[in-house]
């Protein structure tokens, strides 16, 4: 069983307007309810079987999971997709061999079409991010190894820490928007290619230093934890953004 909470830590890449599950839809929706006022929120996790557990989740929320963007790449639409909250069980009928992030996000992204009718309008754009490059050219830290063949594995800890084995640097860069991106995109750019096992601890971030990495220079903050041991750094440039506009959406059983 899989727990995820709203800003789930793992990644998969995300194409087009509205990936598709297949061209008929393996998605078995047992119910979409609104979630009770003032009822306490359960926990959204993936179980066996492809089975997908959804608890309060907003229809803004369900595409910002299912695509995994920050809070303002997810723009338009009537206002109860901010505000109207759901319960959903789903199931994805073609899980097998997939990891339970990838079921979790496609069955988001599969429910908020179809139950939803939800429809999208997507655009890149230029905007002020990071790149996430090698700091010393042929060298990696010591955390920073390639796969040894363990199971695929990204999980966080108390600390905070992170251990991951056989992920890419493409999601490792993806997942880094969240705790290091300030609430910008990071690209890589660090030309790794294949898959890599990665241990990386830290302390969290004052304000200055989320606003000027520069300011990092008195401890292991995620800016200098990356060069120690993971021999990467974070450079501020501009970057490809993704940009979601809701174009229109339903309540569930509005028809």
């Amino acid at each position: 069983m899989r727990y995820f909470s709203a800003f789930t830590l793992s990644v998969i890449a995300c194409i087009g307007i509205m990936p598709m599950l297949n061209a008929q839809s393996i998605l078995e929706v047992s119910a979409v309810k609104p979630h009770p006022e003032n009822a306490p929120c359960g926990e959204s996790r993936v179980l066996g079987g492809g089975h997908v557990e959804i608890a309060c989740f907003t229809l803004e929320l369900m595409i910002r999971e299912g695509f995994n963007v920050l809070p303002f790449q997810v723009t338009g639409g009537p206002q109860w997709v901010r505000h109207d909250m759901w319960d959903i069980v789903a199931k994805d009928n073609n899980a097998a061999g997939k990891r339970d992030d990838d079921v979790y996000r496609e069955v988001l992204l599969a429910v908020a079409r179809e139950s939803f009718s939800l429809k999208l309008h997507t655009e890149k754009r230029r905007a002020k991010g990071f790149a996430l490059t090698v700091a010393t050219a042929g060298t990696l830290g010591p955390r920073l190894t390639p796969a040894s063949g363990q199971p695929y594995l990204f999980e966080m800890k108390p600390g905070p820490s992170v251990i991951a084995h056989g992920i890419t640097m493409s999601e490792f860069a993806e997942w880094l928007k969240w705790p290091a991106g300030a609430g910008r995109v990071v690209e890589d750019r660090t030309g790794l290619s294949g898959r890599y096992d990665v241990t990386l601890r830290w302390t969290p971030l004052r304000t200055d230093q989320m606003k000027d990495p520069s300011t990092d220079n008195d401890g292991p903050v995620i800016f200098t934890a990356l060069r120690e041991q993971l021999g990467l750094k974070l450079v501020t440039t501009q970057v490809e953004q993704d940009n979601y506009e809701i174009q229109s959406a339903e309540r569930p059983g509005s028809n």
